[in-house]
């Protein structure tokens, strides 16, 4: 491990980064949606998405989502609902105006590795001690900041020195980077978390949420959640890498493994452990250019929350892995899923409360979301 990690901050020292942490995000992703009934999954799908997020101090924003090609979870070869977004779609496209933006980290981290794990802390599952939530909160900020090659460098300090992280072992990503493959399990769910960092410049580009056993939700052997980010600083960026690579080309990707037991260049669906993973598997992400449809965040739905539905989403701002609801109650979150955000497409008269117990850490109206911190255990609609 710490062999990894010291390859990886020699890679940080020579390549080019930012000269200070930025209050933005970019990425593509590729994440399980799941519509639940009686407390089990009755349709699942793919979902991918390419998110561009940008805020600023005084809490202005701005969040614009654009679709791939879905696909069905259960099933590829089955039809998506008639109303499912069209790749290049643009599903959001979110204006905030000073002070309405409520993020989970406001303040910018500070460069030692002490500094980053204060910084991390208010969105931590329990203590930084433990690889899983030192994955999930690096995954979490990830998602509304840019860090600097030192910053970088203090994350990959922490997983050095956290508890239960092992290497993976070497492989692509599916943008066709190289990098390196980090683990670590969840305590109690048959679970693992991946980081990928880049074998090129040393910084973390990627995040991997893998099911070894299934519940109740989501499939066992599946990756439900893969997730890149683009480096700003790069000749090529991700975007125009993915487009080329799975995009224009049409091609599933190629599949490569780290090690024995790595997904680096998988995606969301069903994976034989062991074994090489199909070539026929999940279609790729087809980014096209961007069409201004129908937006999907009004009127009928909150982002890709249905009408009538609630939702608790894997990540802020109502992006990543998705589980829906169509009732009105209480509803349990499974320990295989840590909700960042939740949306509430109901009734105006209707609230939608993220609790850890009968504790209520995040509420959204009808018709709004709200991002969440801490450890959500139900999702409570209240009419």
């Amino acid at each position: 491990m710490s062999d990894a990690v010291d390859d990886a901050l020699r890679s940080l020292e020579r390549s080019d980064g930012l000269d200070e942490p930025q209050r933005e995000s970019h990425s593509i992703g590729w994440y399980f949606h799941v519509d639940v009934e009686g407390e089990r999954a009755s349709r699942t799908a793919i979902s991918p998405e390419e998110v561009h997020f940008t805020w600023n101090e005084d809490l202005s924003a701005r969040i614009r989502v654009v679709a791939g090609t879905p696909s069905r979870a259960d099933d590829p070869a089955l039809a998506l609902p008639s109303d499912a977004p069209r790749a290049g779609e643009v599903l959001r496209d979110e204006v905030f105006a000073p002070g309405e933006y409520d993020p989970l980290l406001p303040d910018p981290p500070g460069r030692t590795p002490a500094e980053l794990e204060e910084f991390l802390q208010p969105i931590a599952l329990g203590g930084l001690s433990s690889g899983f939530a030192l994955f999930d909160a690096i995954d979490t900020a990830f998602q509304a900041w840019s860090l600097t090659n030192e910053q970088q460098g203090s994350l990959l300090e922490l997983i050095d020195d956290a508890s239960g992280v092992t290497v993976l072992g070497a492989g692509l990503d599916r943008a066709g980077r190289p990098v390196i493959g980090l683990s670590t399990t969840h305590p109690d769910v048959a679970q693992e978390r991946h980081i990928l960092v880049s074998q090129e410049t040393g910084r973390i580009i990627g995040f991997e949420i893998y099911m070894v056993e299934g519940d109740d939700y989501f499939p066992g052997n599946a990756v439900i959640s893969y997730t890149l980010y683009e480096g700003r600083t790069r000749e090529e960026d991700l975007d125009h890498r993915i487009a080329r690579r799975l995009g224009a080309a049409r091609r599933r990707p190629r599949v490569g493994r780290l090690g024995r037991r790595a997904r680096a260049s998988g995606h969301p669906g069903r994976a034989r452990r062991g074994a090489r993973r199909r070539r026929s598997g999940l279609p790729p992400c087809e980014l096209a250019e961007a069409r201004h449809g129908d937006d999907h965040s009004l009127g009928r739905s909150v982002g890709s929350c249905a009408t009538g539905s609630v939702c608790a989403f894997s990540q802020q701002n109502i992006s990543g892995t998705k589980l829906s609801w169509g009732s009105c109650s209480t509803h349990t979150i499974p320990g295989s899923f840590s909700v960042k955000s939740i949306a509430n497409a109901r009734s105006a008269g209707s609230i939608l409360q993220a609790r850890n117990g009968t504790t209520v850490l995040a509420s959204a109206t009808g018709g709004t979301w709200k991002n969440v911190a801490g450890t959500t255990t139900n999702v409570r609609c209240l009419e």
